[in-house]
């Protein structure tokens, strides 16, 4: 087990209110993707390492902080892969693709790629659907929760730092913008 993970038999779970003090003590190894987010949610106490969970307000400052990072040095830094624009991933631009997939038309998009390359009967298409496993009846009634939460002026910032994947996927970011707190 490496000195970053703690001793799992000490972890606690909390809801941590205030995430950069909480910070302060981590160790800065930003080296790869999984020390990114190791590093964000892990501290080190003399009880060994404590887990925090964030508030997605938290977590989307986060994320700013990261994005704002990579544009400032042209791409000179590990972002974790999680939150790592697609444009930067899969290169649009660079590569000629016949078809960009969007998670919300999955079902669609896998028929389709299984039609135009003759697949028919030789790959059966995965249905896709979500589990209610947060405790809300409905995707929508989670985003609302969360989103009602954040910061409208943070919501922008993140628009603005990922605005080549909303234009990639044609994404329309002002539902989530009017769900903001002002």
């Amino acid at each position: 087990m490496s000195k970053k993970s703690g001793n799992k038999n000490n972890k606690k779970y909390k809801h941590n209110e205030d995430v950069t003090p909480a910070c302060e003590d981590l160790t800065p190894d930003y080296s790869t993707d999984d020390a990114n987010i190791t590093v964000f949610l892990n501290r080190h106490t003399d009880q060994g390492a404590e887990w925090i969970h964030p508030t997605f307000t938290q977590f989307l400052t986060r994320v700013r902080d990261d994005m704002r990072q990579m544009w400032q040095t042209g791409g000179e830094c590990v972002i974790n892969k999680h939150w790592r624009p697609y444009w930067v991933s899969c290169g649009p631009c660079q590569l000629d693709y016949n078809v960009i997939a969007k998670f919300e038309t999955l079902d669609l998009d896998n028929e389709y790629i299984i039609q135009e390359s003759n697949l028919q009967g030789k790959f059966t298409n995965m249905h896709t659907h979500s589990a209610n496993s947060d405790g809300f009846k409905s995707t929508s009634e989670a985003i609302k929760h969360y989103f009602s939460e954040v910061p409208v002026e943070l919501l922008r910032e993140i628009v603005d730092l990922y605005d080549p994947d909303f234009q990639l996927f044609e994404y329309d970011p002002q539902p989530f913008l009017n769900l903001g707190k002002s």
